[in-house]
């Protein structure tokens, strides 16, 4: 039988969904429920909304606020993932 892997608690993975005509990003950590023996979502967070021709993502305050790195920087998602292009 496999064991779950544990991941920092830093550590999220980045999705998009599409309402009405914008496409928005969010991010989302997983735990493992072993009772049900299933991963479970721990914490989901709003990104930004992605412009889906050029595939930059507009942040939103409260990110910023949480990730202050991220501050005046141009980011891409790409791969489930953001990306910094120069």
């Amino acid at each position: 039988m496999a064991r779950p892997k544990t991941l920092p608690d830093d550590h999220y993975r980045l999705s998009t969904y599409k309402r009405g005509s914008k496409r928005y990003v969010y991010g989302y950590r997983n735990v493992w429920d072993p009772v049900r023996r299933q991963s479970r979502s721990a914490k989901r967070f709003y990104v930004g909304v992605l412009n889906e021709v050029t595939r930059q993502v507009r942040l939103c305050q409260r990110f910023l606020a949480n990730h202050p790195e991220y501050e005046g920087k141009v980011l891409y998602y790409e791969n489930h993932e953001l990306i910094e292009k120069r």
